[in-house]
């Protein structure tokens, strides 16, 4: 973690809390959690992670807060000693780690008053001094904490590993011995339930599950008649039991509703020693180390053996997650909590707001229309179950200050009304549906334990009494609330979904590009978008965006938040995408995350998390990410546009013609060929042997690739050029013919009418833009770890392909400004993106970008300042080096980076720019640029 930004928040941490210490106010139980978890911000350790540590019971006692691993806390009130007699801070928590198991026992033990904190390592003695107001300077001592999350990412990852290698060995197993893939996924959600339920107090004993398949016989042969004679039991009240395992319980909620014994009767399967083995093995691990966010992932590769070797990797995604949760809604019922949880309680005000809270969150709605494996539902419900926990308990304090010095034994159970019914989710996968549903049911136990350890008393639903509403249907050719309440099939029944009562969509619709969309995925996009735009270039996502909009227009309170493909905020899909929904919907943008890197199931991506609504927000929350793997920087501000910027609202159109006086910038040539008029370099100089007159029409072909990763003279492709050549020569070549003839074999066996038609002429390239003059190359993609964006020249005999834009007859002046920040800073704002790389065009960002005043001197100093940056990437290329080697940042050469920083210094002062953010940069191009636009529709 960058040092600064340690000491920035250790000094936010400070501000924040100094007054109530100056004060004397801070007393343990009333703010020893909203303490805690501010100073484990510092590190960058999320809710999550350090929630689950808070209350933490050994042998009946609680500790106020344990980071597994590595660290105790015990929290006093102001003033009260932490060190010297037995019943001080570190004496208590010291006894506490050491009655700890020893995989989770603390190497640290920090005993702290609010203002002032005892660290000690107890192994070696080592002891650590430091007050609130000095922790930024002595930010070091914690420095074991730098690191904490992404090590228990890795440490959980192991034990999801291996759980989730144990459930694909089990459905593999299931598949092999003849069970449907449906009725599998529905056997192992079951299975799993009953894994989980056998190590987290669902079942009357643990480990009672385990033995049950242990008393199987060993060949496994009445192991499946067994379990479904099991399920019928859970699904059976005890008092209409005759005889079975009364350990186990009723379960109820509609999981073991559906009867699948007619897999052992009517279709005669069994299973074998191998399921058995596998059962037996998985019921061995500690299931109640296993958080439901994994299950989804675990099935997934369970039925896909690709994404199996990343199933550790949910936390990750957990992570993520917590941000669309917490900017979505989180964030602002924390505001309202400690809002009243710190009101006068004069007229029992306190009382009254906390209540009024606990009322409104038991009443709030949620719906994720792409729930997958619910793992969106499931976090949003943990949390909001932790934050009743805290209206809850403030409140038992608040009773114990009026008088009550008793609570009722069961005065958590009671109040405890946040349930899983108050989420819905739509999913087009069966199998996912189950999953969520019981994935849902198992974070609401977990959440009841986590009460029973914190309140002290048992807290219990078992039976389920109650699922999430998540149904299976397509969410783009359905209305979304019309899909709830209706019964089908061996479905469980779920409450309707009233659009009055609705307060919050959220969820991570799915990830695919225009190119890659099936024919029936581009026919329900095009049913949703239809209305609103006939561009055809669209992300599936988008969809998501229109039909939330829609249900905005019926209910305006509602408020979204998608995980997105980034390229919606850019290129060509801003205008039909943005324009729409703030003219027709009046739709504002509340939040960003900018884009960084999310891991999807093992798959890297680049998205963005975009919260949005009717509500017109004061305040709007851009979150940027300087590095798109490491944690955003935010910023607060009354408007953000469609690029996801803290900037007036401006859309930027993709046009035929510069805005500024420059020439024309033109595609590269594309043959269409199927490679064929491609040579490589042996191809070429046999072909040249052979019949010499073609070395006048093999023309040396440069693509992006070959420009920007090897000299194009070491490593040559020559495209073959007919246009010009005698008639009575092409007629006569063996070599020539036999390529032109898998010309037209490969356009014809095209899908396009027009590729089919060019199948006539072979030797007509699809796009000609062939000239024999001096260009500018500007590549159609380039990464985003740059610093600079890179162009280059090209010789007369050289010709750009179509994965390239060419301006003939350059001068070195443009060559300066198109290799400026401020080119690249509108670049990275507006373009499109493929991957992590950006996508350029000649009509969208060549064409908007506007240049500055540029009259014949300042001309000269361009050329000088192109003439040294040209002459040094020549000079380093003779020695072997790449455009792409010299323009990576770890080792880009020293001179070469001068040089651009002094273009870029002179360039931005004709912007009347001075040392300039690129945020900066980009906000006088959009002025410009909307001046421009306004001049020109006078």
């Amino acid at each position: 973690m960058n040092k600064d930004l340690l000491i920035t928040r250790a000094l936010n941490f400070t501000k924040e809390w100094e007054p109530l210490i100056t004060n004397g106010n801070t007393m343990e139980r009333q703010h020893d959690r909203e303490f805690m978890g501010d100073f484990y911000g510092i590190f960058g350790i999320s809710k999550s992670l350090y929630r689950a540590g808070f209350e933490y019971t050994v042998k009946g006692k609680r500790i106020d807060s344990l980071l597994p691993h590595e660290l105790i806390i015990e929290m006093e009130s102001q003033g009260v000693s932490l060190v010297s007699n037995s019943n001080a801070g570190y004496e208590q928590a010291l006894r506490y780690a050491y009655a700890l198991p020893n995989e989770i026992k603390p190497k640290y033990i920090l005993a702290c008053d609010f203002e002032n904190f005892y660290l000690k390592n107890p192994e070696n003695g080592q002891v650590w001094t430091t007050t609130l107001y000095d922790l930024p300077k002595n930010i070091d001592m914690f420095n074991f904490l730098i690191g904490y999350e992404q090590q228990e990412q890795q440490r959980q990852a192991v034990v999801n590993s291996k759980a989730a290698e144990s459930i694909s060995n089990i459905y593999r197993h299931i598949l092999n011995v003849g069970v449907q893939p449906n009725a599998a996924s529905l056997l192992m959600t079951r299975i799993v339930f009953c894994l989980f339920a056998d190590d987290t107090q669902i079942f009357e004993h643990n480990g009672v599950f385990q033995k049950f398949i242990e008393s199987s016989s060993e060949d496994g042969s009445d192991l499946l008649l067994k379990l479904s004679s099991l399920f019928k039991q859970l699904n059976t009240p005890t008092n209409n039991w005759i005889g079975g395992q009364r350990e186990f319980g009723y379960i109820n909620g509609g999981l073991f509703a559906l009867d699948i014994s007619k897999f052992t009767t009517d279709l005669g399967l069994t299973f074998d020693t191998n399921v058995r083995n596998a059962l037996i093995k998985a019921s061995k691990m500690d299931w109640s180390k296993i958080s439901p966010v994994i299950f989804g992932s675990m099935f997934e590769g369970a039925l896909d053996s690709e994404k199996r070797h990343n199933l550790g990797a949910h936390f990750t995604s957990e992570a993520n997650i917590t941000k669309v949760v917490d900017s979505l809604f989180m964030n602002d019922l924390h505001k309202e909590f400690d809002t009243a949880r710190h009101k006068s309680n004069s007229g029992g005000a306190r009382t009254k707001a906390l209540n009024a809270l606990h009322d409104k969150i038991t009443h709030l709605t949620f719906l994720d229309p792409a729930c997958g494996s619910g793992n969106f539902l499931i976090v949003a419900y943990r949390e909001l179950r932790r934050l009743e926990h805290d209206i809850i308990d403030a409140l038992s304090k608040e009773q114990l200050k009026e008088g009550n010095m008793q609570l009722s034994w069961d005065f958590a159970s009671k109040n405890i009304k946040v349930e899983v019914s108050q989420f819905y989710g739509i999913e087009i996968q069966p199998y996912a549906v189950s999953i969520a549903r019981v994935g849902m049911w198992l974070m609401d136990h977990l959440m009841n334990l986590e009460a029973s350890a914190l309140f002290g008393e048992l807290v219990r639903r078992i039976p389920l009494h109650s699922g999430a509403n998540i149904k299976q249907a397509n969410a783009l050719t359905n209305n979304w609330t019309n899909i709830f309440g209706q019964k089908t099939k061996n479905d469980d029944p779920t409450q309707s979904l009233n659009i009055d009562n609705l307060d919050y969509i959220l969820g991570n619709p799915p990830f695919l590009g225009n190119s890659i969309m099936s024919d029936s995925q581009k026919s329900d996009l095009t049913s949703v978008t239809k209305p609103y735009t006939t561009s055809k270039k669209l992300d599936f996502v988008t969809g998501w965006f229109f039909k939330a909009a829609e249900i905005m227009e019926k209910n305006p309170r509602i408020q979204t938040a998608f995980v997105s493909t980034k390229s919606i905020m850019q290129g060509i899909q801003v205008t039909p995408v943005w324009q729409t929904l703030f003219d027709k919907f009046k739709i504002k943008i509340n939040f960003v995350h900018q884009t960084f890197k999310w891991d999807n199931n093992g798959a890297e991506v680049y998205v963005r998390i975009i919260g949005f609504s009717k509500i017109h927000h004061k305040i709007n929350y851009v979150f940027e990410y300087p590095d798109v793997s490491g944690e955003p920087l935010l910023v607060k501000t009354p408007i953000i546009n469609q690029y996801g910027l803290a900037k007036p609202i401006q859309i930027v159109s993709a046009i035929s013609k510069p805005l500024s006086p420059v020439p024309k910038m033109i595609r590269g040539s594309r043959p269409t060929d199927g490679q064929n008029l491609i040579f490589n370099p042996i191809e070429y100089s046999k072909a040249i042997k052979a019949e010499p007159w073609l070395k006048s029409y093999l023309l040396e072909y440069v693509d992006a690739k070959s420009f920007l990763h090897s000299p194009s003279s070491k490593y040559p492709r020559y495209l073959l050029y007919l246009k010009n050549a005698p008639i009575s020569l092409i007629s006569k070549s063996n070599i020539v013919n036999k390529r032109l003839d898998k010309v037209a074999n490969y356009r014809n066996s095209c899908r396009k009418d027009a590729t089919k038609e060019l199948g006539k002429t072979p030797i007509s390239l699809e796009l000609d833009h062939i000239n024999f003059s001096r260009k500018l190359l500007i590549p159609r993609h380039t990464s985003e770890n740059r610093d600079y964006f890179t162009v280059g020249y090209l010789s007369k005999e050289q010709m750009p392909s179509d994965a390239t834009y060419e301006i003939e007859n350059a001068e070195p002046w443009l060559f300066t400004m198109l290799s400026s920040s401020i080119h690249f800073a509108w670049l990275k704002t507006i373009a499109g993106s493929l991957e992590g790389r950006y996508r350029y065009s000649s009509n969208l960002i060549y064409n908007t970008f506007i240049m500055p005043r540029i009259d014949e001197q300042t001309k000269e100093y361009l050329t000088k300042y192109a003439q040294l940056i040209l002459t040094c990437r020549e000079n380093y290329i003779r020695k072997g080096s790449t455009i792409a080697d010299l323009y990576n940042p770890l080792y880009m050469p020293e001179d070469l980076r001068k040089f651009h920083e002094r273009a870029d210094k002179y360039v931005d002062s004709l912007y009347g720019l001075k040392n300039p953010s690129n945020d900066e940069r980009v906000s006088i191009l959009f002025s410009l640029y909307e001046n421009k636009i306004n001049q020109t529709l006078k």
